[in-house]
């Protein structure tokens, strides 16, 4: 019964979007401009799962992380010209902490040039897997030598069962107390003792707590704070964090209980206010799997969450300080597609909370596919872009990465370009189906460039899927469309 209100709710929701959309084209001339895709990985084996990040104070220097499935370790990419130009290796993993494989990268550059990345360590005794924790690697510099720090970000308690998909941030703001900051956020999985006593057929019994969390660091990364509780509502996934120009932090997660979006702040990094609802992302009943993820055409194994993201704009221009937190939903016309929503500082309601505001144009039913969409602001100009797949094709089997730009706040977006001419298929062998094209996949702006990056299937037969970068720029219009 519940899942049908969140339907109805949605499509209600939806109906009210799709006719705000009608006046979806945007009012500045603006066509944007992609570069030839770069295969950076260029490795054998699949790939998935990428992260991005830019030097705040040296947009040429680049970085990359993404899972290395076939060698169970973590893949880093560095470029030092914008992205024309990439090297790959791997990271090193902790010694003689039992780690024997690796996975969701997360990665970031302070205002002084060092670099980070985070991952997920996993522990095996006897060959198998029996828990996993955060570790960070960092370096001085490009061109330096990564290295993983031997203590995990947070090593849990007693009752934790896995820390999972970690989320990195630095706070890299001139006007913030905490210059420098580094921000983690994941979701913890722990055994409840309660349970020990409890009847098994009373209806709440919770054999596994789960919770939201966050640290934070002011000596890069070697000590921790104690882990903040960002939440324990439900079931919290997919934390993701960004920082304000006075230090603010935000943070965005979904509760896989009720499909709900929420978004929460803080002043100080280590207490957080009350989660607010954003949106309920819907899952069609027939078409969940797992944790309220969506089966489509185009990743029917792994199935695709609404992966929200959060992005603050820095840029001191007149939304300076607005916060956005782009998702994926069905829509009315049963396909996925990409949404936003704004807030001011203080998470007051500024766009597309209560009449949800669309990012992708409007479609026939049934349309193509929009999902894993991931967010970038300008820190110059404060252009929200957003990227995500596109499935083509009356089967959506086949998809490939597209992005678009607002410089009105999300109201309006720019005609979407594909930022690849070539197509995927992770629908069926020999893609790797069980991973697909990830969880997520990301983009970042550098020097007025964004940089956006993802997981490819053109050459699934020679090297299986690999992760590709390409170059999005924006040109003014002489001539409406």
């Amino acid at each position: 019964m519940f899942q049908i209100l969140i339907l109805l709710a949605g499509v209600g929701i939806a109906v009210l979007a799709a006719k705000r959309l009608l006046h979806h084209a945007p009012r500045a001339q603006v066509r944007l401009l992609a570069s030839s895709a770069v295969n950076v990985s260029s490795a054998s084996g699949p790939q998935s799962e990428v992260a991005v990040a830019a030097d705040p104070a040296r947009p040429s220097v680049i970085i990359a992380g993404s899972n290395d499935i076939a060698d169970k370790a973590m893949r880093v990419y560095e470029s030092t010209d914008g992205g024309r130009k990439w090297r790959s290796t791997h990271l090193p993993l902790p010694r003689g902490r039992g780690v024997c494989g690796a996975s969701d990268p997360g990665v970031a550059i302070a205002p002084d040039g060092r670099q980070y990345y985070t991952f997920l360590g996993i522990r095996c005794v006897d060959g198998r897997p029996r828990g996993s924790s955060i570790y960070l690697a960092t370096r001085s510099s490009a061109r330096r030598p990564w290295h993983t720090l031997p203590l995990a970000v947070s090593t849990g308690g007693t009752t934790t069962l896995i820390d999972d998909r970690p989320s990195i941030a630095v706070d890299e703001n001139a006007g913030s107390a905490h210059r420098g900051r580094l921000y983690v956020g994941w979701t913890r999985f722990s055994f409840d003792p309660s349970s020990i006593w409890a009847d098994p057929d009373a209806q709440e019994v919770h054999y596994v707590d789960i919770e939201a969390l966050v640290s934070h660091s002011d000596d890069g990364g070697r000590r921790w704070s104690k882990p903040t509780v960002l939440s324990r509502q439900g079931s919290p996934l997919e934390v993701r964090l960004d920082a304000a120009r006075d230090g603010q932090v935000y943070a965005v997660w979904r509760d896989s209980k009720t499909n709900g979006i929420y978004i929460s702040r803080s002043a100080d990094g280590s207490s957080f206010r009350a989660g607010r609802l954003v949106a309920a992302s819907v899952v069609r009943p027939e078409h969940s799997c797992q944790t309220a993820r969506a089966r489509i055409p185009a990743q029917p194994r792994r199935c695709v969450s609404p992966n929200p993201t959060v992005a603050v704009d820095g840029s001191g221009g007149r939304r300076s300080g607005r916060v956005y937190v782009v998702w994926g939903s069905t829509s009315l016309n049963q396909s996925q597609d990409v949404y936003v929503a704004a807030f001011g500082p203080d998470l007051h309601p500024v766009l597309g909370v209560g009449r949800v505001q669309q990012v992708n144009p409007t479609e026939e039913i049934r349309g193509a596919d929009q999902f894993l969409p991931t967010s970038a602001v300008d820190p110059k100009s404060g252009r929200l872009w957003v990227c995500y797949y596109k499935s083509k094709g009356t089967a959506a089997r086949r998809a490939r990465f597209a992005c678009t730009a607002s410089d009105d706040g999300g109201k309006t977006w720019v005609a979407p370009i594909p930022a690849t001419t070539v197509f995927s298929d992770e629908s069926r062998r020999p893609a790797n189906v069980a991973n697909g094209y990830g969880d997520y996949e990301a983009a970042v702006v550098a020097g007025g460039r964004l940089i956006a990056t993802w997981t490819d299937g053109r050459a699934l037969r020679s090297r299986q899927e690999e992760i590709f970068t390409a170059s999005i720029t924006s040109r003014e219009s002489s001539s409406p469309r």
